[in-house]
């Protein structure tokens, strides 16, 4: 849930894993989609909608024994969706192989902010994003 978590619940997140309570991180889980949903949408429905995008972005992006939602390319999946446009650069002699990720119009969910005509620049091997505007 951390590409789709604001600041505050990322910070939560992060405290009650190192307490290790299961029933408090449950009852997190189920308040976090419960807020999400609001009074018109099925919060179940939009857990599983996610969980099928985590296990497709596991496919997709899994780098070695590295889970896929680890990945930049897996967080930008997740927390944006798919590029509107995306070129994939080969390796070339002295270069990494490289991605990048156009979108013409995104909002950031952590934020409520809206972007237009951004683009991400990932590195395949190197753990690496940039963002340029």
């Amino acid at each position: 849930m951390w590409p789709i978590s604001g600041s505050l619940e990322r910070d939560w997140e992060i405290n009650q894993t190192i307490k290790k309570d299961p029933e408090l991180l449950k009852n997190f889980i189920v308040d976090f989609w419960q807020k999400r949903a609001g009074d018109s949408l099925d919060p179940l429905q939009m857990w599983l909608s996610y969980y099928v995008k985590v296990i497709e972005v596991n496919k997709m992006f899994k780098c070695g024994k590295q889970k896929g939602y680890y990945t930049d390319r897996g967080r930008c999946y997740l927390q944006y969706g798919p590029p509107d446009q995306r070129i994939r650069q080969p390796s070339e002699p002295n270069s990494y192989p490289y991605e990048i990720w156009q979108y013409y119009r995104i909002k950031d969910n952590s934020t409520g902010q809206f972007y237009s005509n951004k683009k991400f620049v990932s590195l395949i091997r190197v753990l690496l994003m940039i963002v340029l505007n």
